[in-house]
């Protein structure tokens, strides 16, 4: 038995919290699909479902096309028969680039944050900027396009599927480039307060006012 949440006051009351909460954050659409793998996998799944299905209708046709008719008759081939074992197998195809490619989301919204620890030399978690968004992007079109490739290797050839995979992760660098750059930095260069600054870094690296106007000693905030 399923359970009806939009009639379910604690949800609801759970929803309206959430709404408010990220209201007051400030939270981007873009920080909501990159920190939820739900959201990335689920437009993920929309977009390479869609291309394998387009990949098989594709491969029926030319199947249809060139496979000989008293062969099909004799062996019980049919169109929908052709069909639904293409396109089935093409949509999990594009399932499995779409799990992937949610993967590479998460590496490479993380890789920015690893360089900068390592070139700062400070392991505190920095405030997401466009060129995460980028990282992002360009790492969900060459994982994903790569295992779609892959997977259809011998249909593609090596050239072929060299070329998809470029061109994919050129595309997707592109695409979060102009996100990153010109939607979502707007963005957050207007937030007064950012929801992911450290609150826990040592009180003496902080910026302190005393009488004396002494900094980096234990006082009042600035």
């Amino acid at each position: 038995v399923y359970e009806d949440l939009g009639a379910d006051k604690r949800y609801q009351h759970w929803q309206t919290e959430q709404d408010a909460l990220e209201q007051r954050i400030g939270l981007h659409w873009v920080d909501k699909s990159i920190d939820r793998a739900s959201t990335t996998f689920m437009w993920a799944l929309r977009l390479w479902t869609t291309v394998g299905i387009l990949v098989g209708t594709g491969r029926t046709a030319h199947l249809w096309r060139t496979i000989d008719k008293r062969y099909a008759k004799l062996n019980g081939v049919s169109l929908g028969s052709i069909a639904t074992f293409e396109i089935c197998l093409n949509a999990m195809k594009g399932a499995g680039a779409a799990f992937v490619g949610t993967i590479g989301v998460a590496i490479g919204d993380a890789l920015p944050h690893l360089f900068l620890a390592i070139y700062y030399r400070d392991p505190v978690y920095r405030s997401r900027e466009w060129y995460h968004i980028m990282t992002a992007a360009s790492m969900f079109g060459f994982m994903s396009s790569s295992v779609f490739a892959l997977s259809n290797l011998r249909l593609l050839g090596r050239s072929r599927a060299m070329f998809l995979t470029v061109g994919c992760t050129a595309i997707f660098t592109e695409v979060g480039y102009y996100v990153g750059r010109h939607i979502y930095q707007p963005f957050v260069d207007k937030q007064e307060h950012r929801y992911d600054d450290p609150y826990w870094r040592p009180w003496y690296l902080r910026n302190m006012q005393r009488e004396g106007n002494a900094r980096h000693q234990k006082g009042r905030l600035l």
